[in-house]
């Protein structure tokens, strides 16, 4: 992809919390997201990771390990989100 022209990549990570990506069916564990932010580094690509606080089921513990792995990735930039259902009128 470098070679096609690649310079940045953005990752959909979500989350840290491995259980929390299954019930969002993510299809991806935290593993992979070090994993392939790691490798896109090693050619040369600028990455970008995106995390969302707040997934149904989300406790203290789950919100930590997104911080946790937000540092862990190691990206070049990091994006968070806050989920959160709206009122029904």
């Amino acid at each position: 992809m470098r070679e096609a022209g690649c310079n940045e990549l953005g990752f959909g990570v979500e989350s840290g919390n491995d259980e929390i990506l299954k019930r969002i069916q993510k299809g991806t564990s935290s593993a992979m997201a070090i994993k392939a932010i790691a490798t896109a580094r090693e050619v040369g690509i600028r990455t970008g990771a995106f995390f969302i606080i707040g997934h149904p089921g989300e406790t203290w513990k789950t919100a930590l390990q997104t911080v946790s792995l937000a540092a862990r990735c190691r990206s070049d930039s990091n994006s968070r989100g806050r989920h959160g259902a709206l009122p029904r009128n």
